[in-house]
């Protein structure tokens, strides 16, 4: 079973990595919502900055889990 999810994770890796590079050189905009001013940003670096985030909220929620099962 753990090649199976290995496999998934490999092709996901490599399907990411290929979006990155056809999209390198691409610019998004960015609106805040309070704020209303706009940003331009390279792609690259929004992926990056919400693969942070991801990773920082996972981390959170496992430190949580962590707690909580080890008070039980």
């Amino acid at each position: 079973m753990w090649i199976v999810k290995a496999l998934f994770f490999l092709v996901f890796l490599v399907s990411v990595t290929y979006f990155v590079i056809l999209n390198g050189a691409t610019w998004v905009e960015v609106r805040l919502a309070d704020s209303g001013a706009a940003h331009d940003v390279h792609l690259v670096f929004l992926l990056f900055q919400a693969f942070i985030v991801g990773a920082v909220v996972w981390f959170l929620a496992t430190v949580s889990h962590e707690i909580t099962f080890r008070r039980e």
